[in-house]
């Protein structure tokens, strides 16, 4: 069996924020990794590959007309009529027609920007175009048609024929790459992959996929990783040499797992402890039953209840291995429709049982539960209780709150996450306190050889 390590899960089952998100980035960190990278990549292609573009800038001056204040607010007011010029056909048609550009008019209109800044009385004409040299000439020629268009207007009844000229070309249009920005565009592909990422690896975290470790089963739980037993397949031997310790049910490390289960009752000695497994592939009933071989093996009068099986189920455990004469409970006052049958089996153990129905098919009362559990205790050291799911036995649960100790039991790579998630709720719902948490899983087929 392997143990949490140090720096897993604490024992007293409460798991900060921190340890849960780093135990989801311990399992998709391949993902963490690799969506930046596609991202990024993929941002530095489109980036490389998109036909850049250029914007070029002129600049005029508009001119009072004379040098006292009503000249220059005239000026100033003047400018955003200058803006709309700029796109007016008056200036659009000759500066296509002198440059003989290869669009029209509505498509050059969307390709030019004019700004004016009255406290300075600058106006910007900017192009952006995919031809640095042809949007340089073009905002030049914009300039330059929009000052000979503002200047050919007659002048006002009354203005000085030595009048300033209206505007002045101050700058002509020079061009410089707006975009794309290859280092800007990979930049953001990768912080947008790592985002994604994240919340692609929370949301697998939170709903979806197996659980891969005893950490993980931990943070799911929110109760302390006790262990992982390892299942041999029957009929199997170990490779020569190796220290595995197996039970009659197949597994490896039963006792220092079940030396822990014995410790987690708060203090007190645990005498009843029930193994509800998150699925049926998490083999809970038959941990259950190699547990309780161990615990009879150790000197402790072990009885154990398969919930969910009756007398004549075959399931999936052997619930006698030897015939032996059955002994009767006489029933309990106020609880006289439960008539167990005990029969030991070969381990050691007593395996209770019942006729006609099985332990926890039903919903009972939790005070119904608590006299059961006593009455199995009467004659007995410990009650070892399995059961394989909260979907098949759908009792199973309430019978959390009777016993000392509850562990869930999930099985590597097989168990969803969302049914560790709906058992644990299932059994916190009805009054139970899980103590632990444990894995199983198979160990890869190994070669035989003869002893």
């Amino acid at each position: 069996m392997t143990a949490a390590s140090a720096s897993g899960p604490s024992l007293t089952g409460q798991t900060s924020p921190e340890e849960g998100f780093l135990a989801v980035a311990r399992r998709w960190w391949k993902l963490l990794v690799l969506a930046p990278l596609v991202c990024a990549a993929l941002a530095y292609v489109y980036a490389t590959l998109t036909t850049p573009t250029y914007e070029a800038e002129a600049q005029l001056l508009v001119v009072p007309g004379t040098v006292d204040s009503s000249g220059l607010s005239l000026a100033s007011d003047s400018a955003p009529t200058y803006v709309e010029l700029v796109t007016s056909p008056a200036v659009l048609r000759p500066t296509l027609k002198e440059l003989a550009l290869p669009y029209g008019e509505a498509r050059l209109r969307t390709k030019v920007r004019a700004e004016a800044d009255r406290a300075t009385r600058l106006l910007t004409i900017r192009v952006r175009d995919d031809d640095s040299a042809r949007a340089a000439a073009t905002a030049t020629e914009l300039a330059r048609r929009l000052k000979i268009y503002v200047d050919a207007q007659p002048r006002s009844a009354g203005a000085p024929s030595n009048r300033p000229k209206t505007l002045e070309i101050v700058e002509r249009g020079t061009s410089s790459r707006v975009g794309p920005n290859v280092g800007l565009s990979t930049s953001f592909g990768a912080f947008a992959g790592l985002l994604l990422s994240i919340a692609l690896a929370l949301l697998l975290g939170a709903n979806g996929g197996s659980v891969a470790s005893g950490e993980e089963l931990g943070v799911l739980t929110q109760a302390p990783f006790l262990g992982a037993v390892q299942r041999l397949d029957e009929g199997r031997r170990t490779r020569r040499g190796a220290q595995a310790e197996r039970s009659t049910e197949g597994f490896v490390g039963s006792p220092l797992l079940a030396g822990r289960l014995r410790s987690t009752g708060q203090g007190r000695t645990v005498r009843s402890l029930l193994l509800i497994g998150a699925d049926t592939s998490s083999s809970a009933r038959d941990l259950a039953a190699n547990l309780a071989a161990t615990y009879a093996a150790g000197g402790l009068r072990t009885k154990l209840v398969n919930l969910g099986q009756d007398e004549k189920s075959a399931g999936r455990i052997r619930v006698a291995k030897r015939e032996g004469r059955g002994s009767r409970h006489p029933p309990d006052k106020g609880s006289d429709t439960f008539d167990f049958l005990e029969t030991p089996n070969d381990a050691g153990v007593v395996v209770v049982s019942r006729r006609r129905t099985s332990l926890g098919t039903e919903w009972l009362a939790l005070e119904e539960i608590d006299r059961l559990v006593e009455r199995l205790l009467e004659d007995a050291d410990l009650v070892v209780l399995g059961a394989p799911s909260v979907a098949e036995v759908a009792g199973a649960s309430a019978w959390a709150a009777a016993v000392d100790t509850t562990v869930l039991v999930a099985r590597r790579g097989r168990t969803r996450r969302t049914a560790v998630l709906r058992t644990r709720d299932a059994v916190v719902a009805t009054g139970g306190r899980l103590s632990g948490a444990v894995l199983t899983e198979t160990l890869p087929t190994a070669p035989t050889h003869p002893r």
